[in-house]
């Protein structure tokens, strides 16, 4: 069922929420359902419309339905514009109609960066059926008639202008000029500019979006899979271009996972779609009762195993009773206490998933849960490619700790942590080991890459990426390479040195 989120980040002190609190209708006699979907990495705490003829404003209610975060409110008949997005002015725009007893769909609100601190709120409407909508309708299906009203404007609205004063790009302006010379096209905050329909806009904005998973699915070939917003896998090709595959949906994928020629793609609302053909054509496999992000899926010979974690801070593992993809059953829960490094990473022997302060390990055979003894919390873990080293550590600041084990968990050596703030550590050898540092600056983070040097058991710097650059994600080795940088542009090295592969604007 719905749970409501306006008041509390009102309550809590979010930008965009004002103290102003326009008026608020139900279903009654003379009124219409207003409805929109806000899919994927969408965190908008605040919308408001405003009636045409009058200076009436409402706000929208914005709740979980059917999984999936949507906006909505009761309205009475008449003509509408959306006023304010989180607190920013709209502009002038399409207006909507609402009809009394009819729900009025704005479709889906999609907020895409452009560039320059501004952003466009794309109203769009993707392939197939909206079940959150479904569920709204039936949940008045009592105070409701008729089809829905869709909302369908055609050009794109205007940028809205965020209130942060801009600043220079740094080493990013240099590589993005280097980066639309190399591919001879007009950069992409260009050609969003000259899209001429919102369909246009949307095409483009979705084959620039970042990637949003850290491991790489291969595909045999050489290319490198990840989930991204809106739907999207985005595809890195041996040759350093990127592509996209588009899923069918706008939430993001959050797990991939293959198995022969079937693509399997986990969103953020626990849906499961797969793909037979490339990512040309998708299913829908399953939905987890959790209803939260799908953060690792994978195939273990004999069983799906599926885990989610979200906001609940629950810590979720499925198991499918065979080859079916739609049938899973729920086979271990733990709650973490903070959830920053939560995963699961399957061995030829083992599914481990850890909720810190502990980890846990699944036999592949017996299907037992067993919780691993290790010597300190565990808010992070890695086990390397051949599944003979597992590494944990407890990022605590200047407190961390690091232990490494060659037997599954029995026996443990520590090893000096990294310096703070560690992100990840990763050992494919007791001598061989790889970190990200992120370092706090006063309104960013710095990512630095490091390297373990056993003779003096300490770490060393190894790299460090442009200082836009916000976090890492690895390549088909598990190693940390390509840097996904303030806007979501991707940074890949070329002989130690950074370049744009791909560009977000």
């Amino acid at each position: 069922m719905k749970g409501y989120l306006s008041l509390a980040a009102c309550l809590l002190g979010l930008a965009g929420c004002t103290t102003t609190v326009p008026t608020r209708l139900g279903p009654a006699a003379g009124t219409g359902l207003v409805y929109a979907n806000l899919p994927g990495q969408n965190i908008t705490h605040s919308i408001s419309v405003r009636a045409v003829n009058g200076s009436a404003t409402y706000p929208l209610d914005i709740v979980y339905e059917d999984g999936s975060r949507v906006a909505e409110t009761w309205l009475p008949s008449g003509d509408y514009k959306l006023d304010r997005w989180d607190g920013l002015a709209f502009g002038d725009y399409v207006s909507f109609h609402v009809e009394a007893g009819r729900v009025t769909d704005l479709g889906a609100l999609v907020p895409i960066a452009i560039g320059g601190y501004k952003f466009v709120v794309l109203p769009v409407r993707p392939a197939g059926s909206d079940s959150a909508l479904q569920a709204v309708r039936t949940e008045f299906a009592s105070h409701l008639r008729d089809a829905p009203i869709e909302w369908r404007p055609a050009a794109p609205p205007q940028a809205i202008q965020q209130p942060q004063r801009p600043t220079g790009l740094g080493l990013i302006a240099d590589l993005m000029t280097a980066y639309e010379r190399k591919v001879n096209r007009p950069p992409l905050r260009q050609q969003l500019a000259e899209a001429k329909s919102s369909q246009a806009f949307f095409d483009l904005a979705k084959a620039s979006v970042a990637p949003t998973t850290q491991v790489a699915l291969t595909d045999g070939q050489g290319d490198l899979l990840y989930g991204a917003d809106l739907g999207q896998i985005r595809v890195r090709h041996p040759d350093a271009s990127w592509t996209s595959i588009d899923s069918g949906v706008l939430a993001t994928i959050t797990a991939l996972a293959r198995r022969d020629d079937l693509l399997v793609a986990g969103y953020d609302n626990g849906r499961i779609r797969t793909s037979v053909d490339g990512g040309k054509t998708w299913n829908a496999a399953a939905t987890l009762p959790s209803d939260e992000p799908v953060i690792d899926i994978s195939w273990s010979g004999k069983h799906w195993l599926a885990t989610t974690f979200g906001a609940s801070k629950a810590v979720n593992v499925y198991a499918s009773a065979g080859d079916a993809l739609g049938a899973f059953a729920a086979v271990h829960q733990a709650v973490a206490r903070w959830g920053f490094h939560i995963r699961g990473q399957l061995t030829e022997e083992a599914y481990y998933v850890n909720a810190d302060p502990d980890l846990y390990r699944l036999d592949l055979n017996s299907m037992q849960w067993s919780k691993v003894p290790a010597p300190t919390d565990v808010d992070g873990f890695n086990v390397s490619p051949n599944g003979d080293l597992l590494t944990v550590f407890h990022a605590k600041g200047i407190f961390s700790k690091l232990f490494l084990s060659t037997d599954k968990g029995v026996s443990w050596k520590q090893h000096k942590a990294p310096p703070l703030v560690i992100d990840d550590v990763k050992f494919s050898d007791p001598t061989h080991g790889m970190a990200v540092r992120m370092r706090p600056n006063a309104f960013s983070v710095t990512v630095m890459l490091l390297r373990y040097q056993q003779a003096a058991d300490d770490w060393s710097v190894l790299n460090q990426p442009p200082e836009e650059c916000e976090h890492m994600i690895d390549d088909a080795s598990g190693k940390p390479a390509f840097c996904i940088a303030r806007g979501g542009a991707i940074l890949g090295q070329d002989g130690g040195t950074w370049r744009i592969e791909s560009a977000a604007y």
